[in-house]
């Protein structure tokens, strides 16, 4: 009885169990947690670690099954991991490409707006100067044409004069 006590308020160093309808695989967890390591810590002690990782030249009978399929399962993990690590670094190379291209592409793009913006204001500064060309070109007529009528009123009123003192003179 008491041990029944001790186990239900949890005194002894076993888990507590688990209903079977709250959780299905409770053994498959309880034995994973027991052999599970972050990866981190896998890799901080694989070097250090003397673990059979192909099954040794020893008679068959030395490495249990469930080992043998273990260690087989180990070392097709490893490779894969090993796979997608040079995939990983495949794809950071080409992701740091792409970035310097893209970085590289954001200058050029900003260096054409600039001449863009400067194309722009060349072609109004142009426009404006010839703009400029052609009104000084009809003020430089205008003052022709006034002088030419300046001297037409003075010339006719000269003879305006002449002809009114020998209007004068003959009249008179």
């Amino acid at each position: 009885m008491m041990s029944e006590d001790s186990s239900a308020a949890g005194t002894d160093n076993r888990p507590p169990k688990v209903p079977h309808d709250e959780h299905l695989d409770s053994d498959d967890d309880e034995v994973l947690e027991d052999y599970t390591i972050p990866y981190d810590q896998y890799l901080a002690t694989k070097d250090s670690q003397d673990v059979p990782t192909e099954a040794s030249p020893d008679p068959p009978s030395a490495i249990p099954p469930s080992a043998a399929y273990m260690l087989n399962t180990l070392s097709e993990l490893t490779t894969q991991v090993e796979g997608h690590r040079k995939v990983n670094q495949k794809q950071a190379l080409v992701n740091a490409t792409l970035t310097a291209e893209l970085d590289r592409c954001k200058l050029e793009l900003a260096r054409l707006e600039h001449n863009k913006v400067k194309l722009e204001n060349d072609q109004v500064i142009l426009a404006r100067n010839k703009q400029n060309a052609e009104l000084k070109q009809e003020t430089e007529s205008l003052k022709t044409t006034l002088r030419n009528k300046e001297a037409t009123i003075a010339h006719l009123t000269c003879e305006t004069k002449t002809v009114l003192s020998e209007k004068k003179t003959l009249g008179g």
